[in-house]
C-alpha cells in the first residue's frame, strides 16, 4: 500500500465557460478542488444564489404527482443544457393535480355530510325548519349514553332533546332551547360533554331528500375524478422521458453550481485549482483538448507549496478489506 502521486492543477478560463467547464470537473470525478487563497487582478470569489434550486423543486413535485422514480444518476451523455420540459407543460400538470385534489376534497366533503344526515334518520321535519329560526335556538350534535341517560333527571329546565340516532357509546340528536336561554343551555350541555356537528348551510331539506340529491352530487364528481386521472396518466406516459431527462439536467448543474463557490472571476475570466491523480494528466488533458476557452498550468506537489494535497491511498488488492480500519483510524500526511 502506497500514497498515489498528485498534481496541482491550477485553469483559468473565460467566464462563459464556467458552467460547462465544472461540469466536465464534474464527470471526471477525480479533481479535488481547493479554496484559492489569494486573488489579484480584479478576482473575486462568487458568492450567489444557485437558479436551479426551484425549477428542481418544481419539476420534483411533478415527478412526485405523477410517480415517477425520483433515482438520479449522473449521465454523461446527456448534455444538461438542452431544451427541457416547457414551463407550459410544468403548469398544465400542476393545473391537473389541483383539479384533481379540489375534486377529491368536495368528495369527502359531501361523504361526511352524508355520515352527518345518517344521523338524522328519525327526522320527518326539512332540517332547515329546525335551523333556521327567529326565537329558538337548534343545536345537532352527540352526547355520550351516560351523559344522555342524565337527561330525564333535568325535565325542568329550558329546552328539549330530540333523539335523532344511538350505538352503544353515543346518542345523536337536536336540542333546542329559547334564544333568551341560549347561553345557560350552551353551558349545560357543554358539562354533558355534548360535542356539536355543524350542518353546512346548504342542507336544508329533509334527510332522505338531501341523502338522494348527495349520492347524485358525489357520482358526477366521480366520474370527472376518472376523467381527470385518465387525462394526467396520458400526460405521464407523453412526458415520462422529457421529464427525467429534465430532473437529470438541473439536478446536475445544481450540483454542478455548488463548486463555483470555489472559484474566483472578474468580469472576463474565471480561475479554479486543485489536485489530481499525476497518473490521471493524459486522461484530464484529453477531456479539455477541444476547448480553447480554458488554459492549464500543472505542477507537481512538490512544486506548488501553498495548498496541501489530498491522500488517495493506493491499496494493493489484496490488502483492499482493511483499507476501512485506514480511512476510519486516519490517513498519514502526504509528505510523510
Amino acid at each position: 500500500m502506497s500514497i498515489e502521486a498528485m498534481s496541482f492543477v491550477n485553469a483559468v478560463g473565460n467566464i462563459s465557460f464556467l458552467d460547462r467547464f465544472i461540469l466536465k470537473l464534474v464527470n471526471f470525478k477525480m479533481f479535488h478542488i481547493e479554496q484559492i487563497k489569494k486573488t489579484s487582478n480584479g478576482f473575486k470569489n462568487l458568492n450567489e444564489q444557485n437558479p436551479y434550486t426551484e425549477p428542481l423543486t418544481k419539476i420534483k413535485r411533478i415527478m412526485d404527482i405523477l410517480k415517477i422514480d425520483l433515482n438520479f444518476e449522473q449521465t454523461e451523455s446527456l448534455n444538461p443544457f438542452e431544451k427541457r420540459f416547457e414551463n407550459e407543460k410544468q403548469e398544465k400538470i400542476l393545473n391537473l393535480e389541483e383539479k384533481i385534489d379540489i375534486t377529491k376534497n368536495k368528495i369527502n366533503s359531501f361523504k361526511d355530510s352524508l355520515k352527518l344526515i345518517g344521523h338524522m334518520k328519525n327526522l320527518d321535519a326539512k332540517i332547515k325548519d329546525l335551523l333556521k329560526t327567529d326565537y329558538i335556538e337548534s343545536h345537532f350534535g352527540k352526547l355520550p349514553k351516560d351523559s344522555y341517560l342524565k337527561l330525564k333527571h333535568f325535565e325542568n329546565k329550558d329546552f328539549f332533546f330530540i333523539l335523532q340516532d344511538e350505538n352503544e357509546n353515543f346518542c345523536w340528536g337536536f336540542y333546542i332551547t329559547p334564544k333568551i336561554k341560549a347561553k345557560e343551555s350552551f353551558e349545560f350541555f357543554k358539562e354533558l360533554y355534548f360535542k356539536e356537528s355543524f350542518v353546512p348551510e346548504n342542507i336544508e331539506e329533509n334527510p332522505k331528500t338531501e341523502i338522494g340529491k348527495i349520492n347524485k352530487e358525489i357520482e358526477v364528481l366521480k366520474t370527472k375524478l376518472k376523467d381527470l386521472e385518465i387525462e394526467k396518466e396520458n400526460f405521464k406516459n407523453e412526458n415520462k422521458d422529457s421529464i427525467k431527462k429534465t430532473y437529470i439536467s438541473l439536478k446536475t448543474l445544481s450540483d454542478s453550481f455548488a463548486y463555483r463557490k470555489f472559484a474566483v472571476a472578474n468580469e472576463k475570466q474565471f480561475n479554479i485549482c486543485g489536485f489530481i491523480p499525476t497518473k490521471k494528466i493524459p486522461q484530464f488533458k484529453k477531456i479539455f483538448e477541444d476547448d480553447n476557452d480554458v488554459v492549464f498550468e500543472i505542477l507537481k506537489n512538490d512544486e506548488e507549496k501553498k495548498y496541501s494535497p489530498p491522500v488517495k491511498l493506493k491499496t494493493c488488492r489484496l490488502f483492499k478489506p482493511f483499507e476501512m480500519y485506514i480511512t476510519t483510524y486516519g490517513t498519514p500526511q502526504y509528505e510523510s
